[in-house]
């Protein structure tokens, strides 16, 4: 990646709506790209195995396979994307199992429209 190449970005969601936004939010910004979207684990560990995005945003709770589950996964098929776990828990032992399995982060789904972005800037460094 070059000083002017966007981060390239991959979000994981089981709520379209939420999806569609977030990318319309960072769609504005000039250095954050959304290369892709999954709607669950499974997609997430296929999709950033194609892709390899420099983040995923993981939704913890989710059908099919949890990001809990999928973080591991999706570490070992693409090493080099920074994760981080959208939450709307607090919980310190979900916290602590992601970052021991991998999460470099964490974003609070209640966080505004205008701190998303930069949260999301910071998580791909």
């Amino acid at each position: 990646m070059t000083p002017t190449d966007p981060h390239r970005i991959v979000l994981c969601d089981d709520q379209p709506d939420f999806v569609r936004l977030l990318q319309l939010l960072l769609a504005i910004e000039g250095d954050l790209e959304v290369v892709g979207t999954a709607a669950n684990g499974e997609e997430a560990i296929e999709v950033c195995g194609q892709l390899r995005p420099d983040l995923l945003v993981l939704d913890i709770s989710m059908p099919v396979m949890d990001g809990l589950t999928a973080l591991p996964l999706v570490r070992a098929a693409s090493p080099d994307t920074n994760v981080v776990m959208l939450t709307g828990l607090g919980s310190s032992e979900v916290r602590e199992r992601a970052l021991a399995a991998g999460a470099t982060g964490f974003i609070e789904k209640g966080a505004s429209a205008t701190e998303l972005p930069e949260l999301i800037r910071a998580a791909c460094n």
